[in-house]
């Protein structure tokens, strides 16, 4: 079984954390650490003599400790990106303390080397202060920054989730051909006409209502097989799709448009890529404080496939990603792998009932 992307710390978990790298990190961190410089300089300096020579020294000091800290975190990020939120700002509040911990014994040492004689007057407790005052600040600091970074995805998630509801939900190429179809039916079935022009309004008014939170699977369900007896009206045989539904599952809240998106991911990446078309299978699980859906299809043969990837079918992926995340960025996941010929997403979904949030 070959991962064709990790679970969420690729899609989801990565958004959480900053790019340390940038001058939009770094700046604001330098700024403010020099400002913390000055305000210690203000509280410590005994006469305004003294304040220059000790801001020089202290901003010596904490600057030092600011880019070391920084340039470990942008090295470091690419393996803190695989942690749990939780787990990440852990290791980076450690990261912290670590690093202030050299510094302060690299300061130590050039005060005892007479290299920075200077140094001699800050040396007292030195490291046990710089230690507690870095524990308290960094952990203010990094909680701040994770609920900014939180913030900021579900700003993202939202805006996308819009602009996904408008240009991709439904695609050009599949309303002008559900049109197309609809006319055919009128003479010689308008009973099917009218039922497919009544799925097609019906998804049209999900995907453009942006204030509806949570809805059923159920719900879900219905809308999806809305979507997918239009398809069947261009595919005919050459789509199956194969429900495997947990009865316990169906009144569970989901974020709506999420099924019906990877079911369209399936259809225009995967069945309508195969002359001989193929099957859909959908099924969802309950388990103990969450349940799951998966959805797989068959994976196109040849270059096809690879052409797909590289032309951002990703994208209703990492929307999905987004809200699940928002739902609960513990538990809340989505993977996605191939094996044997299938390509699978598989979302996990914390329990709760519909009309709880």
């Amino acid at each position: 079984m070959e991962a064709d992307q990790t679970t969420k710390e690729q899609i989801v978990k990565r958004a959480l954390l900053p790019d340390f790298c940038q001058a939009l990190f770094l700046l604001p961190l330098y700024v403010l650490t020099e400002g913390f410089a000055i305000t210690i300089t203000l509280v410590s300096a005994s006469s305004f003599d003294l304040f220059w020579n000790t801001l020089a020294i202290t901003s010596f000091y904490m600057l030092w400790i600011a880019v070391l800290f920084s340039a470990f975190l942008c090295l470091l990020r690419p393996l803190l990106s695989r942690l749990t939120p939780a787990h990440a700002y852990i290791a980076i509040y450690l990261i912290l303390l670590a690093t202030i911990s050299v510094i302060t014994e690299f300061a130590l040492w050039l005060s005892s080397e007479n290299i920075l004689p200077q140094l001699t007057l800050y040396t007292d407790m030195l490291l046990t202060k710089s230690l507690i005052i870095g524990a308290i600040v960094g952990g203010f600091g990094l909680r701040y920054l994770y609920i900014q970074q939180q913030w900021r995805i579900q700003v993202e998630a939202e805006a996308s989730y819009r602009l996904q509801a408008l240009q991709a939900r439904i695609r050009p190429h599949f309303f002008f051909n559900t049109l197309n179809s609809i006319t055919s039916l009128i003479h010689s079935n308008p009973d099917q006409a009218e039922s497919a022009m009544l799925n097609l309004a019906d998804l049209f008014r999900q995907s453009l209502n942006s204030d509806e939170q949570q809805r059923t699977l159920q719900a879900e369900i219905d809308l999806t097989k809305g979507y997918l007896e239009i398809e069947s009206l261009r595919l005919g045989q050459r789509l199956n799709v194969d429900w495997q539904i947990d009865l316990a599952t169906l009144d569970l809240a989901i974020p709506p448009l999420i099924l019906q998106p990877l079911v369209e991911n399936a259809i225009y990446h995967g069945i309508e890529q195969i002359p001989e078309g193929g099957a859909i299978t959908i099924q969802t699980k309950y388990g103990d404080k969450q349940f799951t859906i998966n959805v797989s299809n068959p994976i196109p043969q040849g270059n096809t496939y690879h052409a797909l990837r590289s032309s951002g079918h990703h994208m209703a992926l990492e929307n999905i990603g987004h809200r699940i995340e928002m739902l609960d960025s513990e538990h809340g996941t989505i993977e996605i792998m191939r094996s044997d010929g299938q390509f699978i997403v598989t979302l996990t979904i914390p329990t709760r009932e519909a009309g709880n949030r």
